[in-house]
């Protein structure tokens, strides 16, 4: 497993609301999502084989994101795009 630099997802207007968001669409998808107002752990598996685990600290404005674990054939890049979009359609 292998990790990725952080990245930064901008995002206007984070409420509660957004987190809650977020916890649904991951323990939808059989992850866990562990936070609390302003900091968290996730881990979601990815086609049931690899899983991803990151944290993520919540700012004004953005959700700073780092992946801690990941497999090690899966670029940083596909993962911050997946991620990305997710947290874009809420």
């Amino acid at each position: 497993m292998a990790t990725c630099p952080n990245f930064d997802v901008q995002f206007a207007g984070i409420t509660p609301d957004l987190i809650i968001k977020m916890q649904q669409e991951v323990t939808g998808k059989g992850g866990t999502f562990q936070c609390d107002s302003l900091v968290g752990n996730i881990s979601i598996s990815v086609q049931g084989i690899e899983t991803i685990v990151e944290s993520y600290i919540i700012n004004q404005q953005s959700i700073t994101l780092s992946i801690i674990d990941k497999p090690f054939l899966t670029p940083c890049s596909v993962i911050q795009t997946q991620i990305t979009k997710m947290i874009e359609v809420f």
